[in-house]
């Protein structure tokens, strides 16, 4: 339908009539690519589908100069992490990363291609038609640099991105143990990486993958996940990781485009655009 397109065009107009050509108005349009490639991927019917809600709130002076802008997120489609139905493909920062990023860094993240990960498979779609993920990935790193994400900040992001992929190759095997369902990982190596790039322990991310503990009456409870309850925590696991991260991003963002006013008496002009997901159906 043309909503994302529009807000973009929207704010490239704002920014254009207010005349100012200021660092703020270059911020506030640098944050689409951040946000396109965290909250947006291609669908059946969209090459570039927001699969998240936002609302952008642009404050003025009296003189019509952006002052600054406010970011609120909404619903962002968590289940695509985990599966994509046949031509879709997984958010985009996941492929960008995988063909952007120097050998170096792709050697401290533990990653390769897309073609060898479970959650960026399922779609059988990894290539964009016309889209250049390499040099999408230069444009976000450029857009982050420019909002204030330090470099120590850009690699904790992506530390989280690639231990996503590693926790999604994690596989489980059935057991039996003491005539009740329980598992065991089978890929060591997946849940090494994944702790590696997480900072915790591979015995305490093990125990959180395969058990359930319950509290009940003063004790705690543990007990063994099947094979597939394992699965279903794992992906709950990833998808609450990237969630936090999305959240985060957003409020980094607020925190580089979002200007308090000054006097508190002074009269502050909006325009709100909203841009929301889930019409395409």
């Amino acid at each position: 339908a043309g909503k994302t397109e529009s807000t973009k065009l929207i704010l490239q107009h704002l920014a254009a009539v207010s005349g100012q050509h200021s660092w703020i108005e270059q911020q506030i349009l640098e944050a689409n690519p951040i946000l396109e490639a965290f909250g947006n991927a291609k669908t059946i019917r969209n090459d570039n589908s927001s699969r998240f809600g936002k609302f952008i709130d642009v404050h003025f002076d009296a003189d019509g100069a952006i002052e600054g802008a406010r970011i609120e997120q909404y619903l962002l489609e968590k289940s695509r992490i985990a599966y994509q139905a046949n031509s879709e493909r997984n958010y985009h920062v996941f492929y960008r990363l995988l063909v952007g990023c120097t050998d170096g860094e792709k050697k401290a993240l533990g990653v390769s291609k897309a073609e060898d990960y479970v959650y960026l498979t399922a779609g059988d779609c990894i290539t964009l038609p016309g889209v250049d993920d390499a040099e999408e990935w230069q444009r976000i790193r450029g857009a982050m640099k420019i909002l204030g994400f330090g470099e120590d900040m850009q690699w904790q992001i992506f530390e989280l991105v690639a231990a996503c992929l590693h926790l999604g190759n994690i596989e489980f095997e059935k057991l039996t143990v003491d005539n009740m369902d329980a598992s065991e990982i089978t890929n060591t190596k997946c849940l090494r990486d994944s702790c590696k790039l997480l900072k915790v322990e591979e015995d305490a991310l093990q125990e959180a993958l395969t058990s359930r503990s319950t509290f009940a009456r003063g004790e705690v409870i543990v007990t063994r996940l099947s094979s597939s309850d394992a699965v279903d925590v794992r992906d709950a696991f990833v998808k609450a990781i990237y969630g936090r991260v999305f959240i985060w991003i957003v409020d980094r963002i607020n925190k580089a485009i979002y200007k308090p006013k000054s006097d508190p008496s002074k009269k502050r002009y909006s325009i709100g655009v909203l841009d929301i997901f889930g019409f395409e159906n």
